[in-house]
């Protein structure tokens, strides 16, 4: 009994991490980043500044929170004669991927668009340094913003498919 508790709570948190996790990007992704991308240059680099500085703070603690307790569900499940610990595993491994996606993909963008907008301190002030502030027009700045959205648009779908598969195996 307290051994299929305790699998439940970590199907329920892994799956509840990821299913957040996706939520979160979708919304920044069809929502905030086109509304955004109205403002003019200034703002619009402030604005993307806060949704990077959330996502940061908020993406990989979720992203690892859903690994480690999918992860336990699949070494759990592990022994069985079923293959449901390759899909939990795999569930596991789609959404902690964001984070490697993440810094192969968007590191350079976000470290533009932080130099772009001036750094005041935190976390930043090391992604700035990685490039000097361009003085990019406007248009530019928009275009980044863009490929930033495409990018982020492909990273959420490694938590979508984490998520389906891992709630699919859990309600099969």
């Amino acid at each position: 009994m307290e051994r299929t508790l305790v699998l439940r709570t970590a199907q329920t948190l892994g799956l509840g991490a990821s299913a957040t996790l996706l939520g979160a990007g979708f919304a920044i992704t069809v929502q905030a980043i086109p509304a955004i991308l109205l403002s003019p240059r200034d703002l619009l680099l402030r604005q993307w500044r806060t949704i990077y500085d959330v996502g940061i703070a908020y993406g990989p603690p979720f992203a690892v929170t859903s690994c480690l307790s999918l992860g336990y569900v699949a070494y759990d499940s592990y022994g069985s004669d079923s293959a449901d610990w390759m899909v939990y595993a795999f569930s596991a491994l789609c959404t902690v991927g964001i984070v490697p996606f993440t810094k192969l993909t968007l590191d350079d963008i976000n470290a533009t668009l932080i130099a772009e907008g001036g750094v005041d301190g935190g976390s930043n002030v090391l992604m700035a340094k990685k490039t000097e502030a361009k003085g990019l027009e406007e248009k530019e700045v928009r275009e980044l913003v863009k490929r930033w959205w495409f990018w982020n648009l492909m990273r959420m779908m490694m938590p979508l498919v984490g998520t389906v598969m891992g709630l699919w195996t859990a309600l099969k």
